[in-house]
């Protein structure tokens, strides 16, 4: 058992903000401080989920391989502030952090959307390894914001059913996809750029556990 913990997401912080400054410690204080529960795991998202207010990326600038265009300002003020909240946990304890993509940028899909996608071509080719630099930047711009992570997942809920996700981000992946790209593109490249980062894959609904 590695730890207990929840997620920062975009619901989270702009909900958590809402409250008065001391609300606001005092909810921080119940999940994080030595007092209360002690969470010291986290997920971070990697772009919009379900838990946010719309749809975003952190580079919509079409084929922009390069991720010349990456920013991560929709994880700060005026937007759901989630930098400055993983921010303060940070400062109240040690926490492994992990990431995870719900989506990625639209011009990256077939059929230009987000909703129930799949990645352009295959792994190997000049859209996924897009995605890997996607993925590796996102780690570089929230280092310079003093935040590190332990770990990334491939891909979140890759193969749940399309009923379950039929209204917000969700990438397809099949367990073959997967493995090649992280044999592919997002290995090498997270080898390269941050080793410390380990890779997790089968992020998904339980009853699915055994089919990957």
């Amino acid at each position: 058992m590695l730890g207990f913990g929840g997620a920062f997401t975009d619901a989270a912080a702009i909900n958590l903000y809402k409250l008065s400054p001391k609300l606001q410690d005092l909810a921080m204080d119940q999940y994080f401080s030595e007092e209360g529960l002690q969470y010291n795991m986290a997920r971070v998202p990697i772009g919009s989920t379900d838990f946010s207010t719309r749809t975003y990326t952190y580079n919509e600038k079409v084929d922009d391989f390069k991720m010349k265009n990456f920013t991560i300002a929709s994880d700060k003020a005026p937007y759901s502030n989630k930098i400055d909240l993983i921010q303060r946990a940070l400062n109240m304890t040690e926490l492994k952090l992990f990431a995870s993509s719900w989506a990625p940028p639209l011009w990256m899909t077939r059929g230009d959307s987000v909703v129930d996608c799949q990645i352009k071509g295959k792994p190997g080719e000049k859209y996924w390894t897009a995605l890997a630099l996607y993925y590796s930047k996102f780690f570089d711009a929230y280092k310079k914001e003093g935040i590190d992570f332990w770990a990334m997942t491939v891909q979140n809920e890759p193969e749940k059913p399309p009923l379950a996700v039929s209204q917000w981000e969700t990438l397809r992946l099949t367990p073959e996809e997967e493995r090649d790209f992280i044999k592919l593109n997002l290995g090498p490249l997270m080898e390269k750029n941050h080793p410390e980062v380990k890779i997790m894959a089968n992020d998904d609904q339980k009853p699915g556990l055994m089919d990957r």
